[in-house]
């Protein structure tokens, strides 16, 4: 094992498991390595080199970040949806009691077991597999055939659900490997960049720190939000970013605009402009509070970040406080 600190890189140890910092640490050097190439010409080869690493690092956190909160979002509506099951199997109860009384050959036909055996301590699919099950059994029963379809329906939404949390699941595996490829390959360039960096601060090497500055990797550096419960939005240059978000009507929000470029931002119950029920501008810096009840607390909601600027990505930060009393 060597104990030379240029035989490892650095970055790579500094990055591992986190993908927000990785993306800060990279968008901060390369505007730094960008901006100082405008005066020493020396460094714009290497500010060059080093782009389309910065901007594929970018781009594939956006991508992780939608997949993230997607996925999340989809899970959280497979719970509720799968939460409802028992009201649901009590509904047909209800409707196969109004048609035969409990312990008959009617209804034991239907219910042969407790009900809870449908949801209690099986699978996810087994539990479909269980209301499917009942569904095929009010097959021919005319006066339960309200009931049927009101169980089909519900099963549907059981399916539907499982189905979406799978495929958000997917993507989100999907998305994190391809941000996984995309922070090693930055961090294989920014170590060759600064190589060429020592070479040329060979009397000086602590300018190297200009650059690609570690103190970032402190949590009580300001370039570093070590508060896990904040959520960062990154927004391309001239675009919108949209992602399903659930907000929580107790709560109230600060949104903080932590970017060099002005933002908007919305909430709608579609992903339709057309749609938009909140509009927010924030300025470079600016911070301002709005409650779940303002941005809306039903599911499937939308949050919408405009970024008008053409030449520089947008951040946003969304903190959730204190619940209102």
């Amino acid at each position: 094992m060597s104990h030379n600190p240029y035989a490892s890189n650095v970055y790579k140890i500094k990055t591992t498991d986190n993908f927000r910092i990785t993306v800060k640490f990279s968008q901060y050097s390369q505007g730094t390595i960008n901006y100082l190439s405008i005066a020493d010409v020396e460094l714009l080869p290497m500010a060059t080199i080093l782009q389309p690493f910065s901007t594929n690092v970018n781009d594939k956190y956006v991508n992780w970040f939608i997949a993230k909160h997607l996925s999340l979002s989809a899970t959280n509506q497979q719970n509720i949806v799968e939460a409802a099951m028992p009201a649901n199997v009590k509904k047909l109860e209800t409707a196969v009691l109004s048609v035969y009384d409990e312990g008959t050959t009617g209804y034991n036909n239907i219910f042969s077991r407790p009900k809870s055996h449908l949801y209690d301590n099986v699978t996810q699919q087994q539990k479909l597999v269980n209301l499917k099950t009942e569904s095929a059994l009010l097959v021919g029963l005319v006066p339960l055939s309200a009931a049927k379809i009101a169980l089909d329906v519900y099963i549907k939404s059981f399916d539907d659900t499982l189905k979406a949390s799978a495929n958000a699941q997917t993507k989100l595996t999907e998305t994190s490997n391809q941000m996984e490829e995309a922070r090693i390959e930055w961090c294989d360039e920014a170590l060759g960049v600064t190589g060429k960096l020592l070479e040329k601060y060979k009397l000086n090497p602590e300018k190297i720190d200009d650059i690609f500055d570690m103190a970032m990797f402190n949590p009580r550096h300001s370039h570093i939000d070590p508060d896990k419960d904040t959520i960062n939005v990154i927004v391309s240059e001239d675009s919108i970013f949209s992602i399903n978000m659930v907000f929580d009507p107790s709560k109230t929000y600060y949104l903080h605009n932590t970017g060099i470029c002005a933002l908007n931002v919305g909430s709608a119950s579609a992903i339709d402009q057309q749609t938009l029920t909140t509009f927010i501008t924030l300025g470079i810096d600016e911070t301002k509070i709005a409650s779940g009840a303002l941005l809306g607390d039903l599911l499937n909601r939308y949050l919408l970040v405009w970024n008008e600027d053409p030449t520089i990505a947008g951040e946003l930060k969304i903190k959730e406080e204190e619940t209102i009393a």
